[in-house]
C-alpha cells in the first residue's frame, strides 16, 4: 500500500522526487568517499619501514607494553618533549594547531586530514570497530600532553572526540591518558615547587601566610588553627565561584546574598520592561512566586493579541508576555549548600565576601609591637593571608609546555617516578555518547542550554 501511494505521489511531484534522489546520491557518494579515505589511511598505516609519519620521534623499544606515545601540541613543545624524553620507551608525536572536530566533519574529510593520518599511522592498531587490532597497537600508553590552559583543554577534548569516535576500544581498554603539567613554578630562596592549579597555589600561599600570623575570631576570642583557616578559605573559594556565575547574569552578588529566606535563595530573576521604559527586577524563590509576579505585571502591561481559535479546538497555552524575561539562577542551590555549611561552622553566610564590622584580627607572631590588623569579611582575611604568603616568593606561570626547558618538562610531566597522569575511562557508554554529541555536535540549542545550566561551575573562562 505504501509503495503504491508513494510511487503515485513521486510521479505527480517530480521536483520533490528529484530532490530525494539527489539527496540519496549525495549520501551514497559521501559513504563511498569515506570508505576510500579510510582504506587509504589503513594502507598507509601498515607498519613497515617508512610508513610511520616523519614528525614522529619513535622510541627504541619494540615492546608495546613498555612503550608510551606523547601527543603534544606545537613544534615548540614537541622540541622540548623530544629532548626531555627517555628515548628508550617514550615516543613523541607533535600535532599542529587544533585537531579537526570529527563530530561535525564528514568521514572523508576526517581521513584526509594530515594530523589524523599521522595519529592513525603512529598508533598502528587500525580504526573503527571492525578494523581494530590490539596486537598491532604500538604503545600501551597514549598520552595527550597539552598546555595547562583553556586552549590546551580544547585540544585535549578534540583528541578525545577522535579516539571516542574512531578508536573507542583504546579508551575501553585503558590505553589513553591525560598528562598533568604544572601551571606554576614557585621559588622560595633556593627551594622550588611546582603547582598544578590556582586552587593549589591558593592553598600553598595560605599555608605559608599562616606560618607567622596569629588570627583571632573577634566574636569568640578564639585563635584560629590552620585547619579552621583552611575551612574559611574553602568557603571563600566556593563563594567566588558562585559570584562569577551571578555576575554573568548581571546580578549583584552582595545584594543577592542578602536575599536569603529560611535558608533559601531566589531561583529566578524576573525582569519586566515597563510601559514607561524602565526596568523592574523581581527575585522569585519558587514557581508560585513566579506566577504571582507575572500575573501582577500582566495587569499593567498591554495585553497580548492572540489569534482566533477555530470552533471546537482547544486554545493554545498562553505565551509569556514579550515584555517579561525570566533568568534562571542556577547558583541558588550552590548558595544554599554554602550557607548551610557556613551556619554549621558557626558563621553568617552574609559575611563571606563583605561586612560592616570587623570579624577577625591578625598580627605577625614573634613581634611584641606588631600592628594588629582587622578583616571585615572572610574574603578580606583570605586575601591578607595570601598577600603575607607571597612575601619572598617568585611565582612563574607556565602559559605553555614550550616555556619549560627539557629538564623541567621531564621532571614534572614525563618522568614516571614524578609525573601525574589521568587514565581516561568510560564508565557509562550511553552517557559518554550523549555528552560527545551534545558538546561537540552540530545542534547548538541543547549545548547552549547545557552551558547556561552549568555556568556557575565554570572555573576557567577563555574570553
Amino acid at each position: 500500500m505504501v509503495s503504491d501511494v508513494l510511487g503515485a505521489f513521486l510521479e505527480e511531484n517530480p521536483t520533490i522526487a528529484r530532490n530525494i534522489v539527489d539527496k540519496a546520491l549525495t549520501a551514497s557518494r559521501a559513504r563511498e568517499a569515506a570508505k576510500r579515505a579510510r582504506e587509504a589511511v589503513q594502507r598507509k598505516g601498515v607498519l613497515e619501514g617508512c610508513s610511520l609519519p616523519g614528525k614522529l620521534a619513535d622510541c627504541e623499544s619494540r615492546t608495546p607494553a613498555e612503550c608510551e606515545l606523547f601527543i603534544v601540541e606545537g613544534q615548540s613543545a614537541g622540541g622540548s618533549a623530544k629532548q626531555g624524553r627517555n628515548s628508550k620507551f617514550q615516543a613523541i608525536l607533535p600535532i599542529r594547531g587544533k585537531l579537526l572536530n570529527v563530530e561535525k566533519a564528514r568521514d572523508e574529510k576526517v581521513f584526509e586530514n594530515k594530523e589524523i593520518q599521522s595519529l592513525i599511522a603512529a598508533i598502528g592498531c587500525g580504526i573503527g570497530e571492525d578494523n581494530f587490532n590490539e596486537e598491532k597497537l604500538r604503545y600501551h600508553r597514549i598520552v595527550i600532553m597539552t598546555d595547562a590552559d583553556v586552549d590546551g583543554s580544547h585540544i585535549s577534548t578534540l583528541l578525545l572526540t577522535f579516539f571516542f569516535r574512531q578508536m573507542k576500544k583504546l579508551i575501553e581498554k585503558g590505553y589513553v591518558y591525560l598528562a598533568k603539567p604544572p601551571l606554576y613554578k614557585v621559588t622560595k630562596k633556593k627551594n622550588e615547587r611546582y603547582i598544578d592549579s590556582d586552587e593549589q597555589l591558593d592553598r600553598y600561599l595560605v599555608e605559608l601566610g599562616c606560618e607567622d600570623l596569629e588570627v583571632t575570631r573577634i566574636s569568640t576570642g578564639e585563635i584560629l588553627s590552620l585547619e579552621e583557616i583552611r575551612k574559611i578559605t574553602r568557603f571563600v573559594a566556593k563563594a567566588t565561584q558562585i559570584t562569577q556565575g551571578l555576575h554573568r547574569h548581571g546580578v549583584d552578588p552582595d545584594y543577592y546574598l542578602t536575599l536569603e529566606k529560611d535558608g533559601r535563595f531566589p531561583a529566578k530573576l524576573v525582569t519586566i520592561h515597563e510601559n514607561d521604559g524602565t526596568l523592574t527586577e523581581k527575585y522569585v524563590y519558587d514557581l508560585e512566586d513566579e506566577r504571582a509576579v507575572i500575573e501582577e505585571a500582566e495587569l499593567r502591561l498591554p495585553p497580548i493579541e492572540m489569534p482566533p481559535v477555530p470552533e471546537g479546538e482547544e486554545p493554545p497555552p498562553k505565551p509569556l508576555h514579550p515584555a517579561i524575561d525570566i533568568i534562571p539562577l542556577y547558583e541558588s542551590r550552590s548558595c544554599e549548600e554554602l550557607g548551610a555549611a557556613m551556619r554549621e561552622a558557626g558563621y553568617d553566610p552574609k559575611t563571606v565576601s563583605s561586612g560592616t564590622e570587623a570579624l577577625f584580627t591578625f598580627k605577625e607572631t614573634g613581634k611584641d609591637l606588631a600592628p594588629v590588623n582587622e578583616a571585615k569579611s572572610m574574603k578580606d582575611l583570605f586575601e591578607a593571608i595570601k598577600l603575607n604568603g607571597r612575601e619572598g616568593l617568585k611565582i612563574q606561570r607556565y602559559k605553555g609546555l614550550g616555556e619549560m626547558n627539557p629538564e623541567q618538562l621531564r621532571d614534572t610531566t614525563m618522568d614516571p617516578a614524578k609525573r601525574k597522569m589521568i587514565r581516561v575511562s568510560m564508565e557509562d557508554a550511553i552517557q559518554a555518547e550523549r555528552m560527545f554529541t551534545l558538546l561537540m555536535g552540530d545542534d547548538v540549542e541543547p549545548r547552549r542550554e547545557y552551558i547556561e545550566r552549568h555556568a556557575a561551575g565554570v572555573k576557567d573562562l577563555d574570553i
